[in-house]
């Protein structure tokens, strides 16, 4: 995995595709809430301007509110480091006009946090 997380929330993020024309990543996602008592998974695959990735990146870094957002704004991931909280947002309308959405939040340690930065910061960055 590119990006991985283990706790409080199972994330990993896997880059599959660039576009040089508009500069993106499409990412696989798998995302899975632990603590709850019940079984949810996720996985999907969503495209990142690479500039909203650079902008979370130094966010984290700077240990101020960061939020993640694909380029379709069905996917958010927000980390808010002054109340030490993750927190998702992922929802998609089909042709149909059926709907889902999956949101939830966990609060996170002081080393979650640290882990969390250190898995996105590690990540080398080609773009």
């Amino acid at each position: 995995m590119d990006i991985e997380i283990d706790s409080p929330v199972k994330l990993s993020m896997n880059f599959i595709d660039f576009d040089e024309h508009i500069p993106s990543l499409k990412a696989s996602i798998n995302l899975e809430p632990l603590g709850f008592k019940y079984d949810l998974s996720l996985s999907t695959t969503l495209w990142f301007e690479c500039e909203a990735f650079d902008k979370f990146l130094e966010a984290l870094k700077r240990k101020s509110a960061s939020t993640l957002v694909d380029m379709k704004r069905n996917f958010e991931l927000k980390i808010d480091f002054s109340d030490r909280n993750i927190s998702w947002n992922i929802s998609e309308t089909d042709l149909n006009g059926g709907s889902s959405s999956i949101k939830g939040n966990r609060p996170m340690s002081s080393d979650e946090l640290a882990g969390l930065v250190n898995s996105f910061d590690s990540y080398p960055k080609w773009w």
